[in-house]
């Protein structure tokens, strides 16, 4: 059996169907975006560099390592000496290539639980490799 009902009362449900449609679509404009704390970078930061050259004699100084668009700015000093390079990081292995004016040559650091870099570096030309440790300056 069809029933006839008030014109009136069947545009008022349709037009609060609509109504709680678009008022489930809508989103409050100044609200912020629900995201996550940014990661902590980490390699970026100050270091106490203390390390072993290949002929035994040791070195102490600082390491500057900057996060890049491509990668990391590293910036060591080291006594009078001032050495730049750029690394890379895959997982836990920072590598990168360096240069100052007694040579050029690459480092691998691999980081520990404290943050602690341990690396072995090389020297264009040389065979044996020398050892670095950087402490982070906190």
């Amino acid at each position: 059996m069809i029933r006839n009902y008030d014109s009136r009362w069947l545009a008022i449900l349709v037009g609060f169907l609509i109504l709680a449609a678009s008022a489930c679509q809508f989103t409050n404009p100044t609200a912020a975006p629900v995201t996550s704390p940014p990661t902590p970078d980490l390699f970026a930061g100050q270091y106490t560099v203390s390390g072993t050259n290949p002929d035994g004699s040791t070195y102490t100084g600082r390491l500057s390592i900057q996060k890049t668009q491509s990668g990391y700015q590293l910036t060591w000093s080291i006594g009078d000496l001032l050495y730049t390079g750029t690394g890379t990081v895959v997982g836990d292995l920072l590598s990168a290539t360096w240069r100052g004016a007694d040579g050029e040559g690459q480092i691998d650091y691999t980081r520990d639980d404290q943050g602690v870099l341990s690396g072995t570096w090389t020297v264009a030309g040389q065979e044996k490799p020398g050892q670095e440790t950087l402490t982070p300056e906190r």
